[in-house]
């Protein structure tokens, strides 16, 4: 399988499969079951085949790709939530056990790559064994590490798990060991322990995000000279923003529940297009 392919769990509005578009895989399929979301993700990625519900899903009806990627849901794992944990298979919890499903597809279709995201909470809980568990047990070696949007310079720190998983019986290049892939599931992995190529990704998203913080803070498009409005005003004029287009709480929401991503020009056309 030369081309780079991938699959999308618990979607979203794509926020990681954009990502991934840009690093040159492509989407076959995505599993998401939100109405707005699946209105964005007919609209962002027309070619990939569409699935709502990740529990009827599997090989009969999933194409084998190169990486699967999947931020199942963390109602039970935040502290925002009721902080049940995933459960067990054989006793899996409403939302969050949605693991066990996404663990199964990983099974059946054996990507030759995982990623999974989560809050940061995940790695510090018996919930994050339990995922690494299965993960290992199932063949895959696992890099987990905990890294936030703040890292990038963010004016907010939303720090997320992210475990990257592959195929230990396939190497890499000969005599690979997969030493390298080794982590520390407790603690994650700090911003400056990162490959030269992730740090310059993060100084340059560092540099994106005082741009934005400056447009958001002030209201005049990060231009030079004295700024329009407030932050106050800002906040202001978003609130009354939300409550005069609905779309634009469902806008909120699907970025409340979606990684975070650098450009710009991707969200603009949802400001004169519904959805």
């Amino acid at each position: 399988m030369n081309e780079l392919t991938h699959g999308s769990l618990f979607s979203g509005v794509g926020m990681v499969d954009y990502g991934l578009q840009a690093a040159g895989f492509r989407t076959l399929w995505q599993v998401e079951r939100g109405a707005y979301c699946l209105e964005i993700l007919r609209l962002r990625f027309p070619g990939a085949r569409k699935h709502t519900d990740v529990r009827e899903c599997g090989r009969h009806n999933l194409e084998r790709v190169c990486l699967i990627s999947g931020g199942f849901p963390c109602q039970q794992i935040s502290v925002a939530g009721n902080m049940e944990g995933i459960g067990t298979s054989g006793n899996p919890t409403e939302c969050s056990g949605l693991w066990f499903e996404m663990f199964r597809v990983v099974r059946e279709l054996r990507p030759r790559w995982v990623l999974i995201e989560n809050v940061a909470r995940l790695l510090r809980k018996d919930d994050g064994d339990t995922v690494l568990g299965n993960m290992e047990g199932e063949g895959y070696a696992c890099w987990p590490h905990i890294l936030g949007v703040g890292d990038c310079g963010a004016p907010h720190t939303r720090k997320r798990t992210w475990v990257l998983c592959r195929d230990a019986r396939v190497p890499l290049f000969p005599g690979d060991d997969h030493a390298h892939l080794d982590g520390n599931p407790g603690q994650g992995m700090e911003p400056g322990q990162l490959h030269l190529a992730a740090q310059r990704a993060l100084a340059e998203g560092n540099q994106k995000w005082r741009y934005w913080k400056h447009e958001l803070g002030t209201g005049n498009d990060g231009q030079d000279g004295e700024a329009e409005e407030s932050e106050a005003v800002a906040y202001s004029r978003g609130v009354r923003a939300v409550h005069a287009d609905s779309h634009w709480v469902d806008r909120l929401r699907c970025c409340g529940n979606s990684v975070v991503v650098h450009q710009r020009n991707s969200f603009r056309p949802f400001e004169t297009r519904n959805p």
